[in-house]
């Protein structure tokens, strides 16, 4: 007589669910929005303002290396900064400013900013376009289709102690709207 359970652990196994597919962010898009913005310095060339002298830098700098804290839990110093919004699964919190130490970076920035609504976009089957902005400090505006009434748009500027900053500007209600799209779209955070 033949073993049952071999049989049975083959059943179960063939009867494993398959895993859930992961929504990631479109490499194209993200390569697309850095090469516009690089076909347009000037949208990241603005003045940068009167400040912090070079000594007053030195010091925050100082200040910051003394810091307890591991230095990548410290805003803007962990090993890679843009690495947020891979998945629209693990997605959380919402991006909504970054600040660089150089203008090479703000499309980094701007395209880690995106990331997250381009993922949503391939998820629920919107096209996401992008395009110039009205005015400065504004970079670019983006919208999807399936939210028809809301523009996103990416600003920078260079801040007084050095460095850029980019943040989702003209967005009114992001992150919860996101949040909604994103539980319509892979299900609720766990």
């Amino acid at each position: 007589m033949r073993s049952f359970w071999p049989a049975l652990l083959l059943l179960l196994a063939a009867a494993k669910p398959a895993p859930a597919p992961v929504h990631t962010s479109d490499f194209a898009t993200e390569a697309a929005v850095r090469e516009w913005l690089a076909s347009r310095p000037a949208a990241a060339a603005a003045p940068a303002p009167e400040g912090f002298s070079q000594a007053d830098r030195e010091g925050l700098k100082d200040s910051v290396s003394s810091a307890r804290l591991p230095l990548r839990d410290l805003p803007g110093l962990s090993p890679d900064p843009f690495d947020v919004c891979r998945t629209l699964e693990r997605c959380w919190p919402l991006p909504t400013s970054f600040h660089v130490d150089s203008r090479p970076l703000v499309s980094d920035a701007v395209a880690a900013l995106l990331r997250p609504w381009i993922a949503l976009g391939k998820a629920r089957g919107w096209k996401f376009s992008f395009g110039p902005a009205a005015a400065a400090p504004a970079l670019l505006t983006a919208r999807l289709d399936g939210l028809p009434r809301t523009s996103l748009t990416i600003a920078s500027a260079p801040a007084r102690t050095g460095g850029f900053d980019v943040w989702l500007e003209a967005a009114e209600g992001a992150p919860e709207l996101f949040e909604n799209e994103r539980v319509a779209a892979v299900g609720p955070r766990y």
